[in-house]
């Protein structure tokens, strides 16, 4: 089993956006987030 240290206080952008309440969250919504274009 492998174990990984999660701070869910912590929501920062690093490689990808944060997955911080994703259920239910709108498709590219992010402010603070640079998505690429299609």
């Amino acid at each position: 089993m492998r174990v990984v240290p999660h701070d869910r206080r912590q929501s920062q952008n690093r490689v990808g956006p944060h997955l911080n309440n994703i259920i239910g969250r709108e498709i590219a919504v992010l402010e603070d987030y640079r998505y690429s274009k299609p």
